[in-house]
C-alpha cells in the first residue's frame, strides 16, 4: 500500500493504525490501533509504502489507514 504524503516539519514520527469511535455509524470490521514504531522524515513531499515482511497464512493484514504523529 502506498500513500503520497507531504511532511511539513522534519523530525521523528510515530506510526500507528487507528480507529476513531463514531456515534451512529457501524463498522465493517473491528479495527484496533497497532503501533509499528517510528521513522525519521525530512521536510518534503514524497510517498510512504507499507509492505509485509512475513505472511502468516494466506492473507496480509487489513489496513484502514495509517496515522503519523510527531514524537519527540
Amino acid at each position: 500500500m502506498t500513500w503520497d504524503i507531504e511532511v511539513g516539519s522534519a523530525g521523528r514520527y510515530g506510526a500507528a493504525f487507528d480507529r476513531v469511535p463514531r456515534a451512529g455509524e457501524s463498522y465493517v470490521k473491528d479495527f484496533k490501533p497497532f503501533r509499528i514504531g517510528t521513522i525519521s522524515l525530512a521536510k518534503s513531499r514524497g510517498r510512504i509504502t507499507l509492505w509485509e515482511t512475513d505472511i502468516a497464512g494466506e492473507r496480509v493484514a487489513d489496513v484502514r489507514y495509517v496515522a503519523l504523529t510527531r514524537v519527540q
